[in-house]
């Protein structure tokens, strides 16, 4: 049952080490709107269960690379990521299904971004399924385009290949990109003022309510 959350207020912050278990559950939670898709993905629903382990979080979670949104005091969602030679890849981004279309996903997207630029990252990359019908236009709306197969570069084709030995086939899969735009140092601003120095592609018209998260999710990427 979705919970009446239309005015509900969330945080996006760095997981704790004590809410990294509770986040299987809202993975496992966000894989149920695919299952009416597992005969077109050729997928069995165990292959959408706990698709990042405990101690890949654990690590991601020591080095600052897993965010959750919060609502009161509990995770409802979390994105975590990991660097490339060439990005920053989003492993798996997920919402509870009940906490959908608030701006979660999208928010959850800009924080990975917004440490993307402040890494030096020159993109932002992910991987998700094709013929799921929100998952393309979400991230199309926050900047993302798709790669063609031709221009994947050599660790992008690999993850492709991990996915597909893993059960995601590669003709079921897309791989994403957001490129991140370098931005010239800014001078130092009076107190109690602020400057956003996240330029990226991410459309700024992604956080308007129209545009607002679908409750995607991610598998080795984001779906």
């Amino acid at each position: 049952m979705r919970t009446n959350v239309v005015d509900m207020q969330y945080l996006i912050r760095l997981a704790e080490r004590s809410e990294v278990a509770k986040l299987s559950a809202i993975e496992k939670a966000a894989a149920e709107p695919f299952y009416d898709y597992l005969s077109t993905l050729e997928l069995t629903p165990d292959k959408l269960d706990e698709i990042v382990s405990l101690p890949f979080l654990l690590r991601a979670q020591t080095a600052g690379r897993l965010w959750v949104a919060i609502v009161e005091s509990q995770p409802v969602g979390f994105i975590v990521g990991r660097p490339l030679a060439e990005s920053f890849f989003i492993v798996e981004l997920d919402v509870l299904p009940s906490h959908t279309r608030l701006g979660i996903g999208t928010a959850l997207m800009r924080t990975a971004c917004d440490y993307a630029q402040a890494q030096e990252f020159e993109a932002v990359t992910l991987t998700t399924f094709r013929h799921v019908p929100w998952n393309i236009p979400f991230y199309e709306t926050l900047g993302f385009k798709v790669v063609l197969v031709e221009d994947l570069s050599v660790e992008m084709q690999e993850i492709v290949e991990h996915e597909d030995r893993y059960g995601f086939k590669r003709e079921h899969r897309a791989v994403m990109k957001a490129a991140l735009i370098p931005q010239p140092l800014l001078p130092d601003l009076g107190e109690g003022e602020s400057e956003s120095r996240f330029l990226s592609s991410v459309n700024s018209k992604s956080l308007s309510p129209r545009n607002r998260d679908l409750g995607c999710r991610g598998q080795s990427g984001c779906s």
